[in-house]
């Protein structure tokens, strides 16, 4: 198996799965919804993604950002 990690393929899934949340929410499916997101949530957060929370992130928050990246590093680095 090879060991190159397709990103863009990757980042392309979360859009499609972003999308179909999208989706279900437009059409009051918040069960589907729901569901959607947390599969969403899961797999962006291997790629260090979508770990903050949207106020969060709107507002900037350095302290949070800050925070995942001392995560992402640490755990990263216990890879190594």
């Amino acid at each position: 198996m090879s060991d190159a990690f397709n990103t863009p393929e990757a980042l392309a899934v979360l859009f499609e799965l972003s999308s179909e949340a999208n989706r279900a929410l437009n059409q009051d499916n918040l069960d589907q919804a729901g569901k959607l997101a947390g599969i969403l949530k899961h797999l962006g957060s291997i790629l260090g993604l979508l770990q903050q929370s949207a106020q969060s992130f709107l507002k900037g928050d350095a302290d949070d950002a800050e925070q995942g990246i001392a995560n992402w590093s640490s755990k990263n680095d216990s890879l190594h």
